[in-house]
């Protein structure tokens, strides 16, 4: 059911799931909408966190308006429902196999793809080779009918909470690798790691944000590094953080205290509008934020 979901999550509406590039987009957008500090903040400084609340908000959102749940899992418990039906059929028909050992083996076999059976109660199940085959299936046909209406039954009762809670592959969680990829933030401006899975030797962004939004500031005044880290790998600009010991380290060798990373060095790169926006705007936020303006974090005098 969690794939299914994570599956319905890649259409219509919330194709936005499609490519890690559209999710982003869509993420950027939404902040702008709220334009709160708080929000920003949170997105900047627990990029992870605050993205998988965001899929599980909207999967929420999508299954809880409508009543979607509902249909969608009384959808699928019905394609279950009637591919047991016929697997016993099927097992029925089988002249092959006319004792109960057999039957179950079977119906079994119809199924593993589907479902999981617990080998203790199918081989307990199978001794009862001395049963009437034909009151065996009749039994295990109201059983399966009895099933059907406790699970739909269950369905209204339960909340969407509890109901994801169960789920071995959780929709969220399959959505979240899908458009996570590396995510480790960038040691100067946050911006998270565009590259795919874990396989890749060196982290790399393909924009990144001015570097204040990574917490540095200007030694002597504290004033907000506005630079964008391509322009300043290039320069004679220096750094210093924990990382450096405290001591003024050259951008040009930030590979020394990096090495996973991959800045190419590119003055002719400008800041994106919408981080100058998000600065702009937020400028006051930004420097009377202690939560968030990090003295170890400085930038030489330009």
């Amino acid at each position: 059911m969690g794939m299914e979901m994570a599956g319905e999550m890649l259409i219509g509406e919330n194709s936005v799931f499609g490519t890690r590039m559209s999710f982003q987009k869509s993420v950027l957008k939404n902040l702008l909408d709220v334009s709160e500090f708080k929000t920003y903040l949170k997105f900047i400084q627990s990029y992870k966190q605050f993205v998988k609340k965001v899929i599980f908000y909207k999967v929420k959102n999508h299954f809880t308006g409508e009543n979607k749940m509902i249909t969608f899992e009384e959808k699928l418990h019905s394609e279950v429902i009637e591919e047991i039906t016929l697997a016993i059929k099927k097992a029925e028909q089988d002249s092959k196999k006319n004792d109960i050992k057999g039957f179950i083996e079977n119906i079994c076999k119809e199924l593993e793809i589907k479902l999981v059976f617990p080998k203790d109660v199918v081989d307990k199940i199978s001794t009862l080779n001395n049963a009437n085959q034909q009151k065996f299936t009749e039994s295990l046909q109201c059983s399966v009918k009895d099933m059907d209406k406790l699970l739909k039954t269950s369905f209204q009762e339960r909340d969407f909470q509890s109901k994801i809670d169960c789920l071995q592959t959780k929709p969220q969680d399959v959505l979240f690798n899908r458009v996570w990829g590396c995510g480790k933030p960038c040691p100067f401006c946050e911006a998270p790691c565009e590259a795919g899975g874990g396989a890749h030797t060196e982290h790399f962004v393909s924009i990144h944000r001015p570097k204040g939004l990574g917490c540095y500031g200007f030694d002597d005044s504290k004033k907000l590094v506005t630079d964008i880290c391509t322009s300043l790998v290039h320069s004679d600009k220096c750094f210093k953080c924990l990382d450096t010991n405290d001591q003024w380290h050259p951008y040009k060798e930030y590979k020394i205290i990096y090495l996973d990373w991959r800045i190419d060095p590119d003055p002719s790169i400008k800041a994106s509008l919408y981080w100058k926006y998000v600065m702009t705007s937020f400028i006051n936020w930004l420097i009377n934020s202690g939560d968030f303006i990090c003295q170890s974090h400085v930038d030489s005098v330009t």
